[in-house]
Order: structure tokens, then sequence, then C-alpha cells
């Protein structure tokens, strides 16, 4: 359906529903619209912020007609590509039923953008819930896909206007700051610090009984911000890092003489998988393995200062960790919180230690 058809459809609504309103027609009832933000499909991560922009326009756009009733869920949707396979079709068809049923609505407004060489392209599905269809808004005759149409080219023409004011302030503070184009090299990149409450579980437990402090320093690199790896759905979630952790632990919870003292250093490669809900609160797994540097002491107490160490051992050794959590953008600050568990793989036996942390990180 082109711009002009739906342009003539909406005069054709407008003046219906007024000559309505002037011969007292009765109210029909309000048909419910749910608008989910839009996913950015695009090479970089600089945009997210058009995953919100976008629906909120068309929901207050919409809410002008009387007729529909709209709500706005903080929650990304996948937009429904028509060369997805039929069962992964089914399964998104089912997923938007169950959200029709439990929200009450009759249509479900999805979508995705991507910007591009400064100019953004945007793509939007309505699921009927009555019919169980999805369609593309240039799919439908129906009033709400010749509204949205109009909506969406509206905001499209607006949105690259201004990204086309943009370049040449870009291109006026290169000028001014020879440092502009070793930074924008460097996007994508994000370093920070982790703090973190552990315990050590298992037969180590029994001798390291009280909890301890870990700290690290990490630095990563998020896979959107590449144009080659973003092509791929998986990978564009991910998040490749290295992290630096140290920690230690002691005895001194225990009565027993003499005590002993754990020493670690650790240095780790991880992968992350992200799954956005909004773009600024996401979720997270990662994965990774590294190695340690540990060094034991057994020291017996002195009774006028330090005590004097008794045997003392020193390893390198492999070690593994898991983590989940959640992620929380505000501007290029990240806040992270999360649960972690590590193994260090010691030739006797491996020490199991579990972890609950909170990061701060800035994104370049």
């Amino acid at each position: 359906m082109n711009l002009k058809r739906a342009v003539f459809l909406l005069t054709m609504l407008v003046a219906c529903a007024g000559a309505a309103r002037g011969f007292g027609a009765a109210d029909t009832e309000r048909s419910k619209i749910v608008v989910y933000y839009f996913q950015n499909i695009g090479t970089t991560s600089e945009y997210g912020y058009y995953s919100y922009i976008i629906p909120d326009t068309i929901a207050t756009d919409i809410r002008k007609v009387p007729k529909y009733d709209v709500q706005s869920i903080p929650v990304v949707m996948d937009y429904t590509a028509s060369t997805q396979p039929e069962d992964a079709y089914k399964t998104r068809v089912r997923l938007l039923s169950d959200r029709g049923k439990e929200f009450n609505a009759h249509y479900i407004i999805t979508g995705s953008y991507a910007v591009e060489n400064r100019r953004i392209t945007i793509k939007t599905q309505i699921f009927d819930v009555d019919q169980q269809k999805i369609q593309d808004i240039g799919e439908t005759s129906e009033e709400l896909g010749a509204l949205l149409l109009v909506v969406i080219d509206k905001l499209t023409t607006k949105i690259n206007s201004e990204l086309q004011k943009s370049i040449a302030i870009q291109k006026e503070k290169s000028r001014s700051s020879p440092f502009a184009p070793p930074y924008m090299s460097l996007k994508g990149i994000s370093f920070g610090i982790n703090y973190s409450t552990a315990a050590i579980l298992g037969e180590w437990g029994n001798i390291y009984q009280n909890k301890f402090d870990i700290a690290g320093v990490y630095i990563a690199y998020d896979m959107r911000n590449n144009a080659w790896l973003n092509q791929t759905p998986f990978v564009r979630g991910l998040t490749a890092s290295a992290q630096y952790d140290f920690f230690t632990a002691n005895t001194h919870s225990t009565a027993e003489l003499p005590q002993s003292y754990l020493s670690f250093r650790g240095l780790s490669f991880n992968a992350e998988y992200r799954y956005g809900f909004s773009p600024v609160f996401s979720a997270f797994a990662s994965a990774g393995i590294g190695e340690a540097y540990s060094k034991a002491e057994i020291v017996a107490e002195g009774s006028d200062g330090p005590g004097t160490a008794i045997e003392s051992r020193e390893s390198f050794n492999t070690y593994a960790s898991i983590s989940t959590g959640a992620h929380f953008t505000v501007s290029q600050l990240i806040f992270t919180a999360g649960y972690n568990f590590k193994w260090i793989y010691y030739t006797d036996k491996p020490m199991s230690i579990s972890s609950l942390f909170f990061g701060i990180g800035y994104s370049l």
C-alpha cells in the first residue's frame, strides 16, 4: 500500500468520524493496541535510543484517534522476518497471541530499525490477535495500517533530517579536535572494576571459613560495533572481555593454630551474551577460562609481632568461571550486578568459590 493511498484512507476516516460525531452516532468499542520497543538491527548501538523513541511516537499519534486505546511496553520484541522458517514463525505467532491475551489487546505493533550512513530505515508490523496474522504495514489495507504508514513516513523524514544535520556538526568537531578519529575507532570498548563478596565452598571451605572480598578490573568489546560480526544474529549479542581478579583469604575465623593464608591472582578471557529488554536494561550470561597464580602460607602466630611462615607453596593453575546478572546503562556508564561461580583446578583438590558482585564501567 503506497503513501498516497494511506493518506486518502486516513482522510476518509477522519471525515467519516467527524460526520458520525455530528449526527450523534454512538461510540463504538475502542480497540486495544500494544506497542513494543523496536529492535535495533543496525551495525552499531550508538542509536539505541530510537528503540523507544519510535514506539513512543507511534503511541502518541495513534492516541489522537479516539477509537484506539494504546499501551506502550518497555520491552524489545524481535522483528519477524518473512524468511523465517515455518516453525519459528508459528512460535512467534503463539508468543504474540499470548501477549495479546495477557494485555487484552486487539493488535500488537512490533518493528525494527537500522541506521546506516546517517539514514534510518524503519520496518513495522501489525499482529492481529483475532485473526492470528502478522503483516507489514505496507501489506495491509486496514485503517490502522494506513495510519501507521503515515506516522512512520513522517517520523523517518524527521529522523533523517536530524541525522543529516548531525553530520555537519560532527565534521566541525573532528576538524576542531585531532583526537576525534582515534576516539571513534575505539567505539564499542568498555572498561571498569568489579567488587565481590565471596565464600569458598566444599572441603576448602572447611579451612577458609570466613567470607572475603574479590576485586577485579576488566576491558571488553561489544560485537555489535563490528559491521561484519553484527550480521550474525547470535554473535551480535556477544561481548568479549579480559578480566584480572585478585583476593586474599585466611583462617582467622577459626580457633586453630597455626593460621593459613591464600593469595590469588588470575587473568581470564570471557564471552558474554546479552539480551536487551530496553536500551538501558539487559540481562547477561557469561563464561570464561584463564590462568591463576596462587600462594598458600601456613603461619605460626608470633607473640610480639607478625607470625613466621612455617610453610609456603606457589602454583599456577587453570581456572574457569560463569556469571549471570544484569547491566544498567546510564549515558556511557554501565552498572552491573550479578552472581559468579569460580573453579580453580588445583592438582590435589579443585576449589569452588561463589560470589555476589557489583561493578561499574565506562563505555567509549
